[in-house]
C-alpha cells in the first residue's frame, strides 16, 4: 500500500469513567510494530499459574469469572523515541493476589475519565487509528488531555479471530 493511499478505519467512540485498575504487567522494549506482545501475555499467565499453585484449566477459569483483560500501557511517543528504544508494559488486569516477582510487577492504571476509542480491524493498522485520534478526533471532539498513560484494551483473541474481526479499544485519559 502506498503512504498516500487512505483506508477506511472503523471507530467508533465514547467516554467512560473506571476506578483504578490493578494490573500484572511485564515491560518489553523495541519497536512497537515488532514487540512480541504474546510471549509477554504468556510470561504473566504463567507467573500467575506459579503464584496461585493453579492448574491452566483453574486459571482459566479464574480468568473467564474474573473477566481479565489484555491491556497494553505505551510508555514513549513514538514519534520522538527511536523506533528500537520504544517501551511497553504489557499487562492482565484482574483482582489476583499476588506479589511482584522476577520481570512481572504489578502497579495500578489510573482511574478517572477515558475517551475510548473502539476500532474494529487488524493490528497493522494501529498506528493509523492512533494518528486519525490525535490528529482528527481528539481536537474535534473538544478533550483535554489528562496526564497519565494511554492504553490499549485487547477485547479478542487473535489466535482465533480474524484480522479484519480484532476489536481493539484505545483508552486516552482526559479531564
Amino acid at each position: 500500500m502506498k503512504s498516500e493511499e487512505k483506508i477506511a478505519l472503523n471507530i467508533a467512540q465514547r467516554i467512560e469513567t473506571i476506578d483504578q485498575k490493578k494490573v500484572f504487567f511485564t515491560t518489553i522494549e523495541g519497536d512497537y510494530l515488532t514487540m512480541d506482545y504474546m510471549n509477554a501475555w504468556i510470561k504473566i499467565w504463567n507467573y500467575m499459574k506459579d503464584a496461585a499453585n493453579l492448574s491452566e484449566e483453574e486459571l482459566m477459569r479464574f480468568c473467564k469469572e474474573e473477566k481479565v483483560e489484555y491491556i497494553a500501557i505505551y510508555n514513549d511517543d513514538p514519534e520522538i523515541t527511536d523506533s528500537g528504544s520504544q517501551r511497553a508494559d504489557i499487562c492482565l488486569a484482574c483482582n489476583f493476589e499476588a506479589e511482584p516477582k522476577g520481570d512481572v510487577g504489578v502497579k495500578y492504571i489510573r482511574g478517572g475519565k477515558y475517551a475510548v476509542f473502539t476500532y474494529v480491524g487488524p493490528y497493522a493498522n494501529l498506528g493509523k487509528v492512533y494518528a486519525e485520534v490525535f490528529s482528527k478526533l481528539i481536537p474535534e471532539g473538544g478533550f483535554q488531555l489528562a496526564p497519565a498513560p494511554i492504553f490499549d484494551k485487547y477485547c479478542n483473541d487473535p489466535e482465533t479471530t480474524k484480522p479484519e474481526d480484532l476489536i481493539t479499544e484505545l483508552w486516552i485519559p482526559i479531564q
